[in-house]
């Protein structure tokens, strides 16, 4: 059983699936989204605001591979694949719904 979001997503499918995508679950690891103010520089994101992604998706994502995608268009991708991967992880209860704690 994995004891966090980062070692669940290692082995799992890549969800970002751009054009050129590896399919590698070998190289899947967990892809944060930068955006929204939620992280400084020269910091990452929490864990919930990231989805698995193969090495090159990740790279494509991150700006350090070249593509045909705008920021945009890579931005919706993006949040496709959090919907996909929260939705993935409620429904086997690794995120537990219950409410706020106290």
């Amino acid at each position: 059983m994995p004891r966090n979001l980062r070692q669940l997503a290692a082995g799992q499918p890549c969800y970002l699936r751009l054009q050129g995508c590896s399919h590698d679950r070998e190289q899947t690891v967990l892809c944060h989204i930068r955006r929204g103010g939620i992280a400084g520089v020269g910091q990452k994101p929490c864990d919930a605001a990231a989805f698995p992604a193969c090495e090159r998706c990740h790279g494509i994502f991150d700006g350090r591979y070249r593509s045909s995608y705008t920021r945009t268009q890579l931005d919706a991708e993006a949040l496709r694949a959090l919907c996909q991967w929260l939705a993935y992880c409620w429904e086997r209860e690794y995120i537990i719904p219950g409410g706020l704690a106290a």
